[in-house]
């Protein structure tokens, strides 16, 4: 009776001194190999079940630590990253459902924030473009993919406006090194001014223009 108490309540150090006893009272007992098996019987059970506890608390752990990227993207605001991490981490299979729901809440706001951001700036470089003020709308459209690298027509519009723009600031700032060439510098200014209006700021002629301005004044 004590033994099967023992069994019941995982006690089998107990349960195998008991043993221990019998055999010193009755080392002929038959009773004990069965005894013996049991024990033996628990201690795998147990041990599987343990198995079973460490590798549920490894997965857990793991699929924690993956959510740390997006979690910390999140939290920093920079909801472009947040959100590329987040749907990485809902692609995982077999996930808790806590995590998801977690990870889906910020996917959900990330969006929403990210959407606050962009479009007001896509509102006002579609607007700039329709009334032909190519350079604000680049601007507008660079602002866009600083925040979402992503943004289809932001990428799409900022590479042919880009081309747009160079080729007149090209055209400008020609006209300005020839009317610096034959020393009328004022014009040439003038001109280098209307190049920095039209060159995007990351623009080779754009840095060129402000180079050449810059030597004028002092000159």
């Amino acid at each position: 009776m004590l033994f099967r108490s023992a069994l019941r309540t995982d006690e089998l150090i107990a349960a195998e001194n008991l043993i221990g006893m019998i055999v010193e009272i009755d080392p002929e007992n038959q009773d004990v190999l069965n005894l013996k098996q049991e024990i033996g019987a628990r201690k795998e059970d147990l041990r599987l079940k343990e198995e079973q506890r460490r590798l549920k608390e490894e997965r857990r752990s793991s699929l924690v630590e993956q959510l740390i990227p997006g979690k910390g993207f999140f939290i920093q605001k920079e909801w472009y990253k947040a959100i590329l991490k987040l749907n990485e981490f809902l692609l995982i299979k077999d996930n808790d459902e806590d995590l998801i729901t977690e990870a889906s809440e910020m996917l959900a706001q990330a969006n929403k924030e990210m959407s606050l951001e962009v479009d007001p700036l896509l509102l006002a470089a579609r607007s700039a473009k329709s009334k032909e003020d190519l350079k604000e709308a680049y601007e507008n459209y660079v602002k866009i993919i600083k925040i979402n690298p992503g943004q289809d027509e932001a990428v799409t519009e900022i590479k042919e406006l880009k081309e747009v723009l160079n080729e007149k600031a090209r055209k400008i700032f020609r006209e300005a090194m020839y009317k610096e060439s034959i020393n009328l510098y004022i014009k040439a200014r003038e001109k280098f001014q209307e190049v920095l209006l039209v060159a995007p700021s990351d623009s080779e002629y754009y840095q060129r223009a402000e180079a050449r301005l810059k030597k004028l004044y002092v000159d």
